[in-house]
């Protein structure tokens, strides 16, 4: 529930925090991989025992030795603090979805409802680079996600397709009921129009229900022959419970480093793991007790 697990809760706050500080130690100490962008640390390697107040990280793959044999040590580091900062934003993310309501709300309607909804409500606008880092929104919001006209002529944007988050690199499976998110105006696949009087193209969408996923957005000439990847993947979060706006900050903050990492063929230090742990954020106040941890598990999941 929301007691347990929302941001404001001491289990929350211990349960991040240990997960924290346990992504720390694997990245200080560790002389193999253990994570990679293509897999990533998940809430399936997330072990609590002791009541509650043990938060342990298992069932990891070694991956390769970090010796400078195959890749440079500085990127094999590089990558892997990549790869721990956008796990850490995914498993808060889905501890958060756990919250009171996470997963019963639904606002989507028909089609019909929908474009009503978008008429009426105030839409919030994410430019493709800014998008790239991740979209926070509530059940109901409209959003947009802003591209730029590519500069080379006949490459269009296409409207992307709503997927789940990709898990450890395996194509994720479609939804079994209704997407987070939905799209307006438009058909996945199909070419998106520029904006009259703008060198822009923009995707509207509306927020369904609570939920991860990726719009995977495409960018070819229609000419174009063999295989087509998204040029852009957009993560979003549809939170039914309200997530402050610092900690949003930090979980796209990391994305946004992830981003910024792929796009460099020489390797950079981006925002560390190691670092994070100093922002006011994680620091501030004092830490729930075990107590109240124990307490509250005690109550819960006992």
């Amino acid at each position: 529930s929301g007691a347990v697990l929302g941001e404001s809760s001491a289990m929350f706050k211990h349960w991040v925090g240990e997960i924290l500080k346990a992504m720390i130690e694997l990245h200080t100490m560790s002389g193999y991989e253990c994570v990679t962008r293509t897999r990533l640390i998940s809430l399936d390697n997330v072990f609590i025992s002791n009541e509650g107040t043990v938060v342990k990280l298992g069932q990891l793959a070694w991956g390769r030795r970090i010796d400078g044999a195959t890749v440079a040590i500085l990127r094999a580091t590089t990558e892997r603090n990549a790869a721990l900062l956008q796990s850490f934003a995914d498993v808060v993310d889905d501890l958060l979805l756990t919250a009171a309501g996470a997963a019963d709300t639904d606002t989507g309607g028909e089609d019909g409802d929908e474009g009503a909804a978008a008429a009426a409500a105030a839409v919030k606008v994410f430019h493709e680079a800014d998008a790239a880092a991740g979209v926070y929104v509530s059940p109901g919001d409209v959003f947009e996600v802003v591209l730029a006209c590519p500069a080379r002529r006949n490459v269009l944007w296409h409207y992307p397709e709503v997927t789940r988050p990709s898990n450890n690199g395996a194509e994720a499976p479609p939804y079994t009921r209704s997407e987070p998110v939905r799209l307006l105006g438009g058909e996945a696949g199909r070419t998106v129009p520029r904006t009259v009087g703008e060198a822009t193209c923009r995707v509207r969408f509306v927020a369904q229900r609570a939920g991860r996923c990726e719009l995977q957005f495409a960018c070819f000439s229609p000419q174009k022959k063999g295989a087509r990847g998204p040029a852009l993947i957009v993560p979003v979060v549809v939170h039914a419970a309200r997530v402050s706006p610092t900690l949003t900050a930090i979980l796209r903050c990391c994305r946004a480093r992830v981003a910024e990492a792929e796009e460099r063929e020489t390797p950079v230090f981006p925002l560390s793991i190691t670092a994070l742990a100093t922002h006011d954020y994680f620091t501030r106040g004092p830490e729930p007790s075990l107590d109240e941890v124990m307490s509250v598990y005690a109550a819960h999941f006992a």
